[in-house]
């Protein structure tokens, strides 16, 4: 679900800092559905493709909010803040199954999950950082909602 969405952000994103950013994060969370997959197959889990909701809500949420955005600065800020929730949530994800993990002696795979939490963590840091300096800027004079 997220690997599909991330290319329409690329698509829509009019800073090329934002679409290099998107793009090589969406390299990453390849890497990080393999290794999840991974891990699934460690433990025995059958993944099925399930959707998950919480997540399908965030992109729908972000979805509508670029939709509206007109302008190029707009669909950036919509993108950088729908990308930011994304990350929020998939930290908190990899931050507990980490935890989990180590608390249930998977010491490999809670070394991978904290791992992974540490990218999610930097994406967020970029993300912010590029807010700040793409979309705040712009703000300060008027021409794109900061919230």
């Amino acid at each position: 679900m997220l690997t599909k969405s991330m290319p329409l952000m690329i698509e829509k994103a009019q800073h090329l800092g934002l679409k290099k950013n998107i793009a090589a994060h969406l390299a990453e969370t390849h890497q990080h559905k393999e290794a999840l997959a991974a891990i699934a197959k460690q433990l025995d889990f059958d993944i099925d493709g399930s959707e998950n909701s919480e997540l399908k809500t965030i992109l729908e949420a972000g979805k509508q909010e670029l939709g509206a955005q007109s302008t190029g600065d707009g669909s950036d800020a919509a993108i950088i803040r729908a990308a930011i929730h994304v990350e929020e949530y998939e930290l908190k994800q990899y931050e507990e199954l980490g935890s989990l993990a180590r608390n249930l002696g998977y010491e490999g795979i809670a070394r991978r999950l904290l791992l992974t939490c540490e990218e999610e963590r930097q994406a967020n840091t970029k993300l912010h950082f590029l807010f700040k300096t793409i979309v705040a800027q712009t703000a300060a004079i008027g021409e794109v909602p900061v919230s």
